[in-house]
């Protein structure tokens, strides 16, 4: 009696697919996260070959242990609550004319 085919893969192993959207899609589940939730990655390109690329690229990080926290890139904007333009603070106080201004010789 032939064994039947599982109805899913097994734990830690990845899924490419074709979208309704015309995209190839990779999933990779890289772990758990802090809050107990799968840590499950996403990739997306219109060529099979680069979503098959970029899984690999994210299973070899996973074996080796070398893995980027999930979510967005911290960036100097997102991090200061007043914006890029004040970050320094009172460090760098300068006039934007000051600071263009040619200096005049004549006194």
């Amino acid at each position: 009696m032939a064994r039947q085919k599982a109805t899913r893969e097994s734990n830690l192993r990845s899924s490419i697919y074709q979208g309704e959207d015309g995209y190839w899609h990779g999933r990779v589940t890289m772990g758990v996260r802090d809050n107990g939730t799968p840590d499950r990655r996403h990739v997306m390109s219109k060529d099979k070959a680069t979503v098959t690329a970029k899984v690999r690229r994210l299973e070899r990080q996973r074996d080796d242990g070398v893995v980027i926290r999930p979510g967005r890139a911290w960036t100097v904007e997102s991090g200061s609550p007043t914006g890029w333009r004040t970050w320094p603070g009172r460090l760098c106080v300068t006039s934007p004319i000051s600071a263009t201004a040619p200096r005049s010789t004549n006194t």
